[in-house]
This record gives C-alpha cells, structure tokens and sequence, in this order.
C-alpha cells in the first residue's frame, strides 16, 4: 500500500513543471567581481565591503570624490539575447549615482569602435537609498566570434556621501 501512494506522489511531483524563473535570458554579476580602474597615478579609488547593508558591494574610498569604474566581463553564453539591464544599488542624494552599461566591444580593428548597448543610472532614493534600477535597451544577440562584451559600472559622489554597489543583471 505505501509502495503505491509512493508511485503515485512520484508520478503527480514529475508531471508538474517547474515554476520559470523569468522571461528569457538572465546573467547576473556581483560588482564585487568588477576589476577596478586604476587612475594615472595608480590609485584605485574602489573599495569592497563585506558588511554592506544590503550584502557584498563596492563602494569609493573615504577620502575620494568624483567617479570611479569598475569593469566586469560578460560571461553569458553565445547566442542569447538580452533587452534589460538592472544594477542592485544605495543611492539616496542628489550628488551620488551608480551606473552600469551593457557594452559591446569589437575583437578588431575594421569593426569600429566599442558601443554602449544599454545603461542603467539610479535615482535618489529614501532611507539608506536601496533599489534596483532598471532599462530596457534594444534586443541585442552575444555574439563572441565578433566582440567581446562587458559591463562599465560607475560610481560618482560629490561630497563624501556613501554610493553602493551591489550586482548587476543582463535580461
């Protein structure tokens, strides 16, 4: 008897499909994994921090005002198709934002040059300003026997406040 309801709990839990995770294609990155740009001076402007609010983020040094970059390699597989860009993010004044750009960049010379395909700003947001920012862009198919893809993330403050990032997300 329980050999049966077994077989038949099986049977049901087979037939159901999986719930979908989203539409499309999704990618997703930590920030954290992003290769700081370093300035003509050698200094790197990016820190990491463990114990952000919202988990794993970078943000800029404490002495630092102005915008730093961070780049992270696109790793998605060849043939998919991506029309959304997202970054995970604290923003809650005027004078900080969080940018992340989806770019497309080309693996010779007679391709021309390299092309944002989408980006994402935040906004000012309340409390401690965390949100997830997102843009649509074109339909664009990853294409590696061409180009070579990568996200720009920028982090910009004027006055000593504090910008986060977190992830970003192609979709």
């Amino acid at each position: 008897m329980n050999c049966k309801i077994l077989l038949v709990v099986l049977a049901v839990l087979c037939s159901v499909p999986a719930p979908a995770l989203a539409q499309g294609n999704v990618w997703t990155a930590s920030v954290i994994t992003g290769t700081p740009a370093v300035n003509a001076g050698g200094v790197i402007n990016t820190l990491s921090c463990d114990a952000c609010p919202h988990g794993r983020g970078v943000r800029l040094q404490a002495a630092f005002n102005g915008q730093a970059y961070l780049y992270i390699p696109v790793t998605a597989s060849a043939g998919v198709t991506f029309t959304q860009i997202r970054i995970r993010a604290d923003d809650n004044s005027p004078n900080v934002w969080a940018r992340a750009e989806f770019i497309r960049q080309p693996r010779t010379d007679d391709a021309g040059g390299a092309v944002v395909l989408g980006s994402v700003t935040t906004v000012d947001a309340l409390a401690d300003g965390f949100q997830w920012a997102v843009a649509a862009f074109p339909a664009h198919i990853i294409n590696y026997g061409t180009f070579s893809y990568y996200i720009r993330v920028t982090l910009k403050r004027d006055l000593g406040q504090v910008v986060t990032a977190y992830d970003v997300t192609l979709q």
